[in-house]
């Protein structure tokens, strides 16, 4: 008979190496998501803000060459082609201001958003009367505007710039750290699970084993558990003193009396 604490024993301590199980494979299923997340937010959201911000950069160094170009040059086929080439610029950069006055949102990064596009409105301003003093051959005046209006507007929107593609490569600086601790604790928080699941299972083998050892028939005989040797029944049994005589002999004895 099998001992009655064994099959319970057995069922909770199989229960709790598979609710650990199930626990692991749930926190590394959170810790995965929420690293995803992170990354996803780096690459597509951060980082791709950067790298508008530098477009929007490269482009208005473009067009304060192409305004030089236009200033300095007397052919009006150049200052035409230059005119095109710094309307195109203005555009693309309008569509990238668009872009990020949606997608920012953090309230020290519209601060910066804010700032670029009143110093925008007055640049524009300064650049089309520069266009416009060049195309009527006031080169000088138009010179004059460049240096003392456009440039210090510039300085200002390349600021703003900078600054908010500092902003967000810092947002994208701390979501990679928190990237890394979570990950880091994710991963001493499974492998401290994971021992906990051998030091149970081992426990279970173990007591599972005592236990069959102790039960009812578990144990190997011992020396009191040896069988009982039963008299030879060649062999008389003492009678209390008197004389033993042989099994050969009362045969012997007997046999004239049961023959007459």
């Amino acid at each position: 008979m099998s001992h009655p604490k064994i099959p319970v024993r057995l069922a909770i301590g199989l229960g709790a190496v598979a609710s650990s199980g199930i626990a692991i494979a749930l926190l590394g299923a959170v810790a995965l998501h929420s690293l995803t997340a992170n990354l996803q937010e780096i690459t597509a959201d951060r980082m791709a803000k950067v790298a508008q911000f530098t477009e929007l950069k490269d482009n208005l160094n473009a067009i304060a060459r192409y305004a030089r170009n236009i200033v300095i040059s007397g052919n009006t086929a150049v200052q035409r082609e230059e005119k095109r080439k710094l309307a195109e610029l203005r555009e693309a950069n309008e569509k990238i201001l668009q872009s990020l006055d949606t997608s920012v949102t953090q309230p020290e990064a519209r601060k910066s958003m804010d700032a670029l596009w009143q110093n925008r409105a007055e640049y524009n301003m300064a650049l089309e009367r520069v266009v416009d003093l060049a195309e009527r051959g006031e080169r000088s005046a138009a010179g004059v505007v460049l240096l003392g209006e456009v440039r210090p507007r510039q300085s200002l929107m390349f600021q703003s710039v900078d600054d908010s593609r500092a902003l967000q490569k810092q947002f994208a600086d701390k979501l990679v750290q928190d990237a890394s601790r979570s990950a880091a604790l994710a991963s001493l928080v499974l492998a401290v699970m994971g021992a906990a699941i051998a030091v149970l299972a081992l426990w279970l083998g173990w007591s599972f084993a005592r236990d069959r050892a102790r039960a009812p028939g578990g144990e190997p005989a011992g020396p009191a558990a040896a069988p009982q040797r039963r008299p030879d029944a060649g062999v008389a049994s003492p009678s209390h003193g008197l004389p033993v005589e042989p099994a050969g002999a009362s045969m012997a004895g007997a046999s004239p009396a049961g023959r007459s």
